[in-house]
Order: C-alpha cells, then structure tokens, then sequence
C-alpha cells in the first residue's frame, strides 16, 4: 500500500499541469515525509533479512540437539525456514526503498 501511494504521488509530482502551482516548501516537505518513510522500510526490511540470518542458525543448533541421540542421522530434508528466500527479499526491498528515497531526495531538492 504504501509503495503505491508513494509512486503515485511521485508520478503526480513529477508530471502535474503546469497550471497547478506547488511552493518549493511544500514540494520539499512531501520529499521528506516520503524520505523519512521510505528509510523505515528500508530498515525494517534489513533487519528481516538479518533476523532470517539468526533463525536458521537456530534452526540448524535445534535440529542438532534434537537428533544427538543418534549421531549422524541428520534428517535430509529441506529447512521449514527458507532462509535464503527471506533474505533475498529484505535485501532486495531494502535496496528498492533507498533507490526510493534517493529518488524523493531529487525531486524534492534538485529537481
């Protein structure tokens, strides 16, 4: 929801008529609130990834513990996290949402 708001609003600032005057002030408030938004997200989806890190550790060291009664008879099969999946995601949403407020800095302050 919130990545659609923002690139709407983007699209609008970026191509409104040229009879609807925007105060640079204002122009600049919306960047920041957007840039403010945006770098939480970017956070929050860091912090997925490295959190997805810390469970498949712990997923590992439990399915050790749990079959230490018969050394070497590790179960072969897939983990129930899929570690690399999530990280992948919050990377890549992480690295979408500075490209986003890099972008919101431009037209904010630049453009």
């Amino acid at each position: 929801m919130f990545l659609t708001f923002s690139v709407i609003r983007l699209g609008w600032v970026l191509t409104r008529p040229g009879d609807i005057q925007m105060l640079p002030r204002a122009k600049q408030v919306i960047a920041i609130v957007f840039v403010i938004q945006t770098l939480l997200t970017a956070i929050t989806s860091a912090a997925i990834a490295l959190y997805t890190v810390h469970v498949a550790q712990d997923q590992g060291h439990i399915e050790d513990l749990l079959t230490q009664s018969h050394p070497g008879t590790r179960p072969s099969i897939k983990p129930a996290v899929p570690a690399f999946l999530a990280q992948l995601g919050g990377w890549s949403n992480c690295a979408a949402m500075l490209a986003m407020a890099a972008l919101w800095l431009y037209v904010g302050f630049v453009r």
